[in-house]
């Protein structure tokens, strides 16, 4: 060990080494008894390492660096955000840290990024070229390549080598031989077994941690775990053509610049090189070397399992150990595999995730190691999986077993597309049939019951399926791609798997069958079932041929007559898709919210379609018909049934879709017009290689208008594509899709003037040529038979029987299809498909000879006809003629022994004799082919009714058909259908127009009947709606004579005296209504002029009850009788029936839309979005309400019909509107309007964000003193919106105004304007489900517009009456209990009088805030409120001020106003509170409280302009005279100009909030009560003056109003020189209230700064990218109960959880932030804003809405560098939060 003492004389220094001493290394017994006896930790681990390599670990690390070289690798230990880049990933299980991504590029260079939240499993791949291109590494990751590990690793000298080999040498032999140990002892107990696994785990933990520094250690620790050199070969020359072949295949990898790549042919697997550093005098070098530790692991899968954090760390960051350990996995991998428990399946999924989606894979696929991974994927599968998940199909009971669904085969399927591999896969046959053995075996999956296609087995087999499909796909591709270099190889390849696939469909078991209709069938009659158990829920080997057959387009025919397929095994093969189509339909989960099904449905229908080429269209239809009758099935189930087949035969199947087939599909799904853009992503299951991406940018702009509902066509003409039967959509989804296409489709009718009927078949391109064989289905007799049976039935129903010479299935069809109407619209698209078929296809390709040669023999056909009718006529009325001369001559003769019955059944027998000689059967067959026309004109004797037979074409039936549709209005929906087929007849040759003639049809003059039938029919609909209407009005009569027996309150004797009136009333009052009712226009025109109304006085009802005027019980009784009797006469009832306010077509397109979303399940991966109409924010229109239609067990008993409400328009006179319930109004009792108090943050959030805003200002350049005072003051000492304990009546004012005020929680009381009677509330309440809050406050919704409501204020003058004190008491105690409910003992509530202020100045305050002009979010002006909502919570503010001002409270001595410490309180509190405890001197306090607000301004600007120098401040003195300066330099009586425009603008912005709540307050005093005035006042305004917010919003309005005419005039009148020299004089000898604040200038203690009216409350400031936004809070960290913090509240800006029940989860952060009732929180990792609301102070419910927009303005649920900021939308959500009492639609959600 000598050099290593000179070597580190070198490195430290000799000086540093003088009692440097060299020692013996340890042997390897002396450290294996060590780590035996002593307790084995880290400590002793870097001891051994020191005694061993004769330096610490850590003088290591700083000597030989490393770090740098190491890939990332950040496993996360608890939940992180991890990213993945589409440009930079490689895999599909790349994936990036936040700081690597961070770090990176990703974002400055726009790439596609997605991030998802990830656990332990993930580990960060930055650095790994095989995983991230070396361009998406981040800046600490950019140097990690082999080169630069290399380098590292050469610079370590020799003997340092050698040390630390021998040491971990050491360590890997202790672990192996504890193992063995453990293994061998049979006696251990669990607490040896636990320490010796204890042991393990403390030296695996201590070298994962020294792998993550250090590559240089990884290297050595890898060599000694192989006891091999992992060198690399350095000759390039070397390279074998595996590199070559493997960068051909790979072009698209774009990585081929890396240093590192295609390492696995440079290094020679099999070329074992020992290492060279041994130990002269260790007895174990030798046993070790005969093996090593890495082969000993991978036979002890526990311990493999243990070991397996090190090995990933290890494969990570060394790829020569990564090809080792591949190949001792490989050598192992059945035994890994077969347990298939969790175990297995954790090993197997980590080891994948470095291999199976790596190039590396390559070389183990052909030939590089003895053990081929192709192989051992396909046999594991097929050895292990199918019998392992058999006994799950075919037990009886369920199998208590677990077993893990895991599976490599997605390796397999991609290795697929790499030439090499399938060029040696195909030519080892051994290896090869392996493929097509395992999809055989999966035939064997039948069940004898149901199989639910959701449950894990069968959707892991169906994956499975899915691979076998894609690499058969795959492998033709990639052959395709070489054939130019290898032409022969793809034909080899095409024989190989089609002999294997046939081969294996040979081993199939097969149903029997029998000799039935010429053909061989299963089971030996048509009604006989088949069970379940007869069908495979998996046939992969059909599917893989279909794929075959689609990749080649070989000719069907080859497989007969080149791969001898058996037609036993055809018909078994089509009994089987047949079967499974119809008894399973798909494989759709039923909790999916995917549109498309799966590529399955491709396959199968493809093979149908290759099954009637290969068996023609007979045999083909009778086991279709054999599979329809063998099946229990009910009528409806036809309808999808015969879909099925249509799809069959229009389906165009491809796996490599074109452009036209792209936009083909998508236009099946933009036709139903209930497509989002996300929804359109479904189509990748069955558009293979067609991303999401090419979807919504490339292909849907040119078929959709812009918009994420695609709603529009951009060309109507497009409908001609419209596939009504497209057999792709899911099952979940595939009802609605085509309900939705076909109402729009008949729109489109309605707006081209297109009679309504049923679509005609889509415009598609001809089969392909090598299935030319479908097409014959058209020309063969049978299908029309089938098409002429269902027909018949209908145009003779209920008496049709059958023809002669039917077809074998006509009496089948007659008893399986019961009600062919039911199948009529298939049977007429299948017949138009033929005709079209012949039309489209057939006909073009014909020459010449062959069109002139049907012409002539159907032109022969009706000559023929013709002759023969006419011999036929004449030979019968021969006949007849001598018939009835010899009758004649019997009846002469006496014989007239013949009965009239007699006689009629004999004229029945002349007209069938006549019909059975009229026609002949023409064969045309005898000159041509059969085609599709001629089936038309083949002659049938039908026997439309028993014994009565007759000769019809189906030309004839269609002619009847038309005579039923024109002439009797039936099947109008196939008008469409019936006119292709008779126009293309009129256009094939002009013989028919003679025919049509003949037969009386006119087309164009039926289809003008026909029209006006359908006039006719919508006309009798409008007569059975009236009818209906008039039941309504006899309900309306009914409810009339109710009311007035309620309004009405006499003696039995003045009820009979006034029955006669009452009924002639009655009787006047009816045809007043039908009168109203006849003119819709005039309806119309009235319904306009009471909405007007309704804006003019928005808390009037609409036709609601006007009572009679009330009288008294006097003298002038008799009086008043009369002019009530007088007043009935004149009454105008109007009644009207409404839903809730709304249209009724509105509510039930609602329950549509509704039921619509609840079929569609979120479709909605999920993100649930907001359904928010648009509104014209300009203009300031009313927000409409949309009214929730719900269901209920109970009818209402002032209700037949909740949906519905009755509305009574009679005259009463009143002050209020009356009684929602009962319609009356103050006679039966005092009138309450139902109130709701709100928790409302914007009143606090605005005084919290103000105050903030100044404590952390650096603009106005603030002294940090003022700051101080502000922050500590307001955040310390008040602590807004923090409730303390509950006030006594005995507290002083003062103390509420400054303190207890703000710290109660921020409230909004609001009102509907709907009111009632306190009886009423009652029984309602009590009949209906209530939320109940506690045992006496109940939340409720107003039974006529659902709006919340909890307490009820007394309407009226108040009065001294117990009964009133006694509902205003009520309200009063319900109001403090909101705001108290955790301090108030909820069985003792009570109310403090003193405190009931705070709720009509909060609503003062709030409804200031909100009825602002304003321009944030916005380049416009523009009003948060509308002017009718505002005059609405004006009123109701005015009636809560009405209420509360009754209240008893006693006026404390000194009013808050004058209390020495006014000089901390809001001027406007303590004065508007003044004059709630006084009740006088209103307008002198109003001015007072003005007088201190100009005051605080004019001291704001001081301190702002810092008018006192810093080392003045605390004298008190000085301060004053600066101060009174500065008041001279402004309003000097000497100066005559005006102020600074500056100075001005700043003082009216900040003057202007408060003089609107002055204007506000005083609108409440003036409508309640008598103002008192003095001389000295300006002139004061009068009640009358109508506030809007127009008015509100002008300055100098405002001051106007109380004589002002600028600010000048203002101060000089209420703040002059003495005023101020006074004020201020009292505000510097002012104590300081708290301690907190003792030290601070006096000139700084003023609260609170004046307000400024531009500033709001408002969102936090947020970035004009979504990614900034996400940047900035990525990495906010984890809440305490581990969840990631994913939201950020667009308050505060604080990260919080979305776990509701945590307590740093955005409901609880709600409350902490004040921002109910509606939370704001953006998420970090998508676009979408999550919405809390909170409904009677508690989470009602969260939904999501948006304002960061995609580049096309969409909303958008994906993260991308495009999305940017909506001011619009942003804007809207900003209202939505400052108005939330009128924002009731917006809180509606899908």
């Amino acid at each position: 060990m000598g050099n290593t003492f000179s070597f580190m004389s070198n490195v430290t220094g000799s000086e540093k080494l003088s009692s440097f001493k060299i020692q013996k290394t340890p042997t390897y017994d002396e450290i294996s008894r060590e780590l035996s006896e002593l307790l084995v930790s880290r400590e002793l681990i870097d001891d051994i390492f020191e005694r061993c390599c004769f330096m610490t670990i850590d003088f290591f690390f700083d000597t030989y660096k490393s770090d740098d070289t190491l890939k990332c690798q950040h496993s996360p230990t608890k939940s992180e955000w991890f990213f993945t880049c589409s440009k930079c990933c490689l895999a599909n299980n790349s994936c990036i840290c936040t700081l690597c991504f961070l770090n990176g590029n990703h974002i400055s260079e726009g790439h596609s990024f997605s991030l998802f939240e990830a656990n332990q499993a993930a580990v960060c791949d930055c650095g790994n070229s095989e995983a991230i291109k070396r361009e998406g590494f981040c800046s600490d990751h950019i140097n990690v390549n082999e080169t630069s590990k290399k380098e590292r690793i050469d610079k370590l000298p020799f003997f340092i080598k050698k040390d630390v080999h021998i040491f971990f040498r050491y360590l890997f032999q202790h672990l192996q031989n504890l193992s063995i140990k453990s293994t061998a002892a049979t006696s251990q107990s669990n607490c040896e077994k636990l320490e010796q696994f204890g042991i393990i785990q403390t030296i695996i933990n201590w070298l994962s941690d020294v792998c993550k520094e250090s590559s240089t250690l990884i290297h050595i620790m890898a060599e000694e775990f192989t006891q091999r050199e992992l060198e690399f070969d350095d000759d390039n020359n070397n390279n074998n053509n595996n590199e070559k072949v493997e960068k051909e295949g790979d072009n698209n990898d774009d990585n081929d610049d890396d240093d590192d790549d295609y390492y696995y042919s440079k290094f020679k697997l099999y070329q074992h090189k020992p290492l060279p550093y041994k130990s002269d005098n260790e007895s174990i070098q030798q046993q070790w070397e005969g093996h090593h530790f890495l082969g000993y692991i991978f036979s002890k899968i526990e311990l493999l399992d243990q070991f397996l954090p090190l090995l990933v760390l290890l494969i990570d960051n060394h790829n020569a150990f990564k090809i080792v350990l591949f190949e001792e996995y490989l050598k192992n991998y059945i035994s890994i595999f077969s347990p298939r428990d969790s175990k297995s399946s954790s090993i197997t999924l980590t080891i994948a995730s470095f291999y199976m989606e790596n190039k590396i894979l390559v070389p183990f696929s052909t030939g590089y190691s003895r053990h081929n991974v192709l192989e051992l994927i396909l046999r594991s599968h097929k050895t292990i999986y199918v019998p392992l998940l058999l006994p799950f199909y075919q037990a009886d009971s369920k199998v208590e077993k677990e077993v893990m669904l895991q599976s490599d085969l997605s390796a397999f399927t991609k290795l697929m597309k790499n030439p090499l591999v399938v060029k040696y896969f195909s030519k080892q046959e051994d290896k090869f049939k392996l493929l097509f053995e395992f999809a055989e075996q999966l035939h064997r999956f039948t069940s004898p019951q149901f199989v639910d296609p959701s449950i894990t087995t069968t959707k892991f087999l169906l994956l499975m399926e899915h691979r076998l499909l894609l690499s058969i796909r795959s492998m033709f591709q990639t052959a395709e791609s070489i054939r130019d270099q290898d032409p022969e190889f793809y034909q080899f390849l095409t024989d190989k798997v089609t002999e294997n696939l046939i081969t294996n469909m040979e081993k199939i078991k097969k149903r029997p069958t029998f000799d039935r209709c010429g053909m061989q069938l299963p089971h030996q009659d048509f009604f006989q079932k088949f069970t379940y158990s007869e069908i495979p829920v998996h046939f992969p080997l059909y599917r893989m041929m279909s794929t075959m057959l689609l990749m080649t387009k070989m000719d069907p025919m080859l497989l007969i007559s080149k791969y001898n397929f058996q037609e036993a095994d055809i018909i078994d093969m089509l009994t089987t898709l047949l079967l499974f189509r119809v008894c399973y339909v798909s494989y759709d989960d039923n909790n999916s919210i995917e549109n498309c099904t799966d590529i399955t449905m491709v396959s199968d229908l493809h093979m149908i379609q290759i099954s009637i080429s290969l068996l023609g269209p007979k045999k083909f239809l009778y086991i279709f018909f054999n599979v329809l009758t063998s099946i229990d099935t009910n009528p409806a189930a036809f309808t999808d049934i015969f879909s099925m087949l249509i799809g069959s035969l229009q389906l165009r199947a491809t796996l490599t879709p074109t452009k036209q087939d792209i936009v083909y599909s998508l236009l099946q799904g933009v036709f139903s017009g209930i497509f989002f853009k996300q929804h359109f992503r479904s189509f990748d299951s069955v558009l293979l290689d067609v991303t999401e991406d090419q979807i919504n940018d490339i292909y849907l702009p040119e078929i959709t208008s812009k918009g994420n509902q695609a709603k529009e066509l951009l060309n109507n003409d497009m409908w001609q594509y419209f596939d009504p039967y497209y057999p792709l959509f899911s099952i979940n989804y595939r009802n609605l899709i085509k309900t939705n296409a076909k109402d729009r489709f008949k729109k489109y009718q309605t707006l081209k003037k297109i009679p309504e009927s049923n679509p005609l078949p889509p415009i598609m391109d001809p089969l392909p040529l090598e299935l030319s064989g479908v097409s014959e289905i058209y020309n063969d007799p049978t299908l029309f038979e089938i098409i002429l049976c269902v027909v018949v039935d209908c145009v003779f129903p209920s008496t049709f029987v059958g023809y002669d010479d039917s077809f074998e299935m006509q009496p089948i069809l007659k008893m399986l299809i019961s009600k062919p109407d039911t199948i009529l619209g298939e049977m007429f698209y299948i017949f138009v498909l033929g005709i079209k078929s012949f039309k489209e296809f057939t006909l073009p390709k014909l020459i010449q000879s062959e069109k002139q040669l049907i012409i002539e023999t159907i032109i022969d056909y009706f000559n023929s006809t013709t002759n023969q009718e006419e011999n036929n006529d004449k030979e019968d009325d021969e006949k007849v003629e001598n018939q009835e001369n010899l009758e004649n001559q019997e009846n002469q003769e006496g014989k007239e022994k013949e009965s009239i019955e007699k006689i009629e059944e004999k004229e029945e027998d002349r007209i069938r004799r006549k019909n059975n000689n009229s026609r002949f059967k023409f064969d045309f067959t005898l000159k041509t082919k059969n085609y599709a026309i001629y089936n038309l004109l083949r002659i049938y004797n039908v026997e439309i009714d028993i014994g009565i037979k007759e000769k019809l074409s189906f030309l004839d039936i269609l002619f009847k058909f038309w005579d039923l549709m024109t002439n009797k209005s039936q099947y109008l929906e196939l008008r469409s259908s019936l006119l292709y087929i008779f126009n293309f007849l009129l256009e094939f040759d002009p013989i028919f127009e003679k025919v049509f003639s003949d037969n009386k049809i006119d087309l164009v003059l039926d289809v003008e009947t026909s029209t006006q039938d359908e006039l006719a029919q919508k006309k009798l609909m409008a007569e059975k709606k009236e009818r209906l209407l008039q039941q309504m009005r006899d309900q309306q009569k009914s409810f009339l004579e109710n009311y007035k027996k309620i309004l009405v309150e006499e003696d039995d004797e003045e009820e009979e005296d006034d029955d006669g009136d009452e009924n002639h009333n009655e009787k006047e009052n009816h045809n007043e209504i039908e009168q109203d009712e006849e003119g819709e226009e005039k309806q119309a025109k009235e319904e306009n002029e009471q909405e007007e109304e309704e804006e003019v006085a928005p808390l009037k009802l609409r036709n609601t009850i006007k009572a009679p005027e009330t009288y008294d019980d006097d003298d002038d009784n008799d009086n008043d009788d009369e002019h009530f009797e007088k007043q009935k006469e004149q009454s105008t009832i109007n009644i009207e029936i409404q839903s809730g306010g709304i249209d009724e077509n509105e509510i039930n397109n609602e329950i549509t839309k509704e039921k619509q979303y609840q079929n569609e399940g979120e479709q909605k991966e999920e993100v649930e979005e907001i359904e928010e109409e648009e509104e014209d924010e300009e203009k300031g229109e009313e927000v409409e309400i949309k009214v929730e239609v719900k269901k209920s067990n109970k009818i209402n008993k002032y209700h037949k019909h909740e949906s519905r409400k009755i509305e009574i328009s009679i005259e009463e006179e009143g002050e209020f509107e009356p009684c929602i319930i009962c319609k009356s109004g103050e006679r039966g009792g005092r009138l309450f309007t139902m109130g709701y108090i709100d928790l409302s943050s914007v009143n606090h959030q605005n005084s919290v964000q103000n105050n903030f805003n100044l404590a952390n200002d650096t603009e106005m350049g603030l002294d940090p003193l003022y700051q101080h005072f502000i922050e500590t003051f307001y955040f310390t000492d008040i602590k807004p919106g923090t409730t303390h304990y509950i006030p006594f009546k005995d507290d002083p004012a003062g103390l509420f105004a400054c303190y207890i005020f703000q710290r109660s929680p921020s409230t909004y009381i609001s009102s509907c304007g709907h009111n009632i009677h306190k009886n009423c509330l009652d029984k309602y309440v009590k009949e209906q489900e209530q939320q109940k809050i506690d045992e006496s406050i109940t939340a409720f919704n107003c039974p006529l517009c659902s709006r919340p409501s909890d307490f009820i204020l007394p309407l009226g003058e108040p009065q001294d009456s117990n009964q009133y004190k006694s509902y205003a008491n009520d309200m009063f105690t319900k109001l403090c209990y909101y705001d108290f409910l955790i301090l108030m003992d909820s069985e003792r509530k009570y109310s403090i009088d003193k405190y009931l202020w705070k709720f009509v100045l909060q609503n003062i305050e709030t409804l200031e805030l909100k009825s602002r002009k304003t321009n944030l979010y916005s380049q416009d002006d523009y009003f948060i409120i509308s002017e009718i909502d505002f005059q609405k919570e004006l009123t109701t503010t005015t009636r809560l001020f009405n209420v509360i001002t009754s209240a008893d409270v006693e006026p404390d001595q000194i009013l808050p106003i004058y209390d020495p410490s006014t000089f901390f309180m809001d001027p406007f509190t303590s004065s508007s509170y003044s004059i709630f405890l006084s009740k006088k001197d209103h307008l002198s306090l109003i001015f007072e409280g003005l007088s201190k607000y100009l005051f605080n301004i004019v001291l704001f600007h001081c301190i702002k302009k810092k008018v006192v120098p810093e080392n003045q401040l605390n004298n008190n003195a000085q301060t004053q005279k600066l101060v009174e300066n500065e008041f001279q330099l402004l309003f000097s009586n000497n100066n005559n100009s005006s102020l600074d425009k500056d100075i001005e603008l700043e003082f009216k912005n900040q003057i202007h909030p408060y003089i609107r709540k002055v204007l506000i307050l005083y609108s409440l005093i003036s409508n309640t009560t008598l103002i008192d005035t003095k001389d000295d006042f300006p002139t004061v305004p009068s009640s009358n003056t109508p506030l809007t917010v127009e008015l509100l919003s002008d300055f100098d309005k405002c001051i106007g109003y109380f004589g002002y005419s600028n600010i000048q005039s203002m101060f000089n009148h209420l703040l002059n020189k003495d005023t101020f020299e006074s004020t201020l004089s009292k505000f510097m000898r002012k104590k300081k209230i708290t301690s907190t604040i003792s030290t601070t200038p006096t000139l700084y203690c003023s609260y609170p700064p004046p307000s400024d009216y531009r500033s709001l409350p408002r969102f936090i400031s947020l970035p004009e990218k979504f990614v900034t936004l996400m940047q900035d809070n990525i990495c906010a960290g984890n809440c305490p109960c581990d969840s990631l913090l994913k939201l950020v509240c667009l308050l505060c800006g604080q990260s919080v959880c979305t776990v509701n029940a945590c307590k740093k989860g955005a409901v609880s952060h709600c409350y902490v932030c004040s921002s109910t009732p509606l939370g704001f929180f953006h998420l970090i990792d998508k676009p979408i804003i999550k919405v809390f609301h909170f409904q009677f102070g508690s989470f009602k419910n969260s939904f999501y809405t948006h304002i960061y927009l995609d580049k096309d303005g969409q909303k958008s649920s994906t993260t991308s560098v495009e999305i940017s900021l909506s001011q619009k939308r942003l804007k809207k959500i900003y209202k939505y939060w400052m108005d939330t009492t009128n924002s009731r639609k917006f809180l509606i959600t899908k």
